[in-house]
């Protein structure tokens, strides 16, 4: 006879299937969907394509912010910086000198005070004159700006102009793309802005007028029927 007991543990070596052991999977923190956010709306394209926007935001912004009939001035833009170091009426430094040179220049001022004119002053074309963060009055004459395109002239004082047909500033004829803004004009002979004979394109903007009984002249000339200019 076989072992009771031996039998016992054979039968106990056969393994029956169990249920296995349950895997927990750890829970995954709680992570909110981010809510999509709105796509920013394209600007509408301008009407006109203005020829300065890809400039920076420091000197030469300027330009940028021209509006009205001449607000395609672009002065200088393009051109290098002049500095004036000195209140002298001519000679290498001053206002005149630079004014008077034909490549695009960018005129800003080293210096604060009178420059005292013993004639107009003439300005060539692509030129910005930007009296910004200094203080620059004019005297005596005035601004010519003859036969000339894109001209920027930014914060100057004109006070105190003599002699027949001498006005702070004098444009004509035939220039176009103009931009005057932040001046300041008072007491001269003539006018204090003339702009006539077929100039165009100008913008005359938050300029300061005193002491005289005719600001402005505009046109003057019966054979020019049409001529931009916003003030």
């Amino acid at each position: 006879m076989g072992n009771a007991h031996g039998h016992r543990k054979h039968r106990n070596d056969h393994h029956h299937p169990t249920n296995p052991t349950p895997h927990y999977i750890s829970p995954q923190p709680y992570v909110p969907t981010p809510t999509p956010q709105p796509q920013p709306q394209s600007q509408p394209q301008m009407a006109h394509s203005l020829p300065y926007l890809h400039v920076d935001s420091t000197l030469r912004a300027l330009a940028g912010q021209a509006e009205g009939f001449g607000r395609f001035a672009i002065g200088g833009l393009h051109g290098s910086l002049y500095h004036v170091t000195t209140l002298a009426d001519d000679g290498p430094g001053s206002l005149r000198y630079g004014c008077r040179r034909k490549e695009a220049l960018w005129i800003v001022f080293e210096v604060s005070g009178t420059i005292h004119l013993s004639s107009y002053l003439s300005v060539s074309s692509n030129k910005t004159i930007d009296g910004r963060g200094r203080r620059i009055k004019l005297t005596g004459k005035g601004l010519r700006l003859k036969e000339c395109e894109h001209v920027i002239v930014c914060n100057l004082e004109f006070e105190g102009g003599r002699g027949p047909d001498v006005d702070g500033i004098q444009i004509k004829p035939n220039s176009k793309h103009i931009w005057i803004d932040r001046c300041s004009l008072r007491d001269y002979d003539d006018g204090l802005i003339d702009i006539t004979r077929g100039s165009t394109d100008i913008t005359v903007s938050r300029c300061h007028f005193s002491q005289h009984d005719k600001t402005m002249l505009i046109g003057a000339d019966p054979l020019i029927l049409v001529i931009g200019v916003s003030g």
